[in-house]
């Protein structure tokens, strides 16, 4: 799962391997493999995609020591990526 923003600031989380496209036009608009969902966010096309690659680098990499403390790591970074 990603966390995005929309532009009335709620906050959404999208899992990652739903997403079809990421658009910027100028704003960033989101397509969910379904071609229904669309979601339009204050992130940069960017942004998103650092995200995805975040959460897809986590997902993929073999866990050590406590998988809570990786999945809080998790967050914490894609937190990061959003905020920079």
């Amino acid at each position: 799962m990603i966390r995005v923003t929309r532009f009335d600031g709620t906050v959404l989380f999208i899992n990652a391997n739903a997403i079809k496209s990421i658009q910027a036009a100028p704003d960033t608009i989101i397509t969910l493999l379904n071609d229904q969902d669309r979601y339009m966010v204050r992130e940069s096309r960017e942004t998103v995609v650092q995200a995805i690659l975040t959460y897809q680098r986590y997902v993929h990499q073999p866990l050590s020591g406590d998988a809570t403390t990786a999945m809080e790591r998790f967050i914490l970074d894609a937190q990061s990526d959003i905020n920079e």
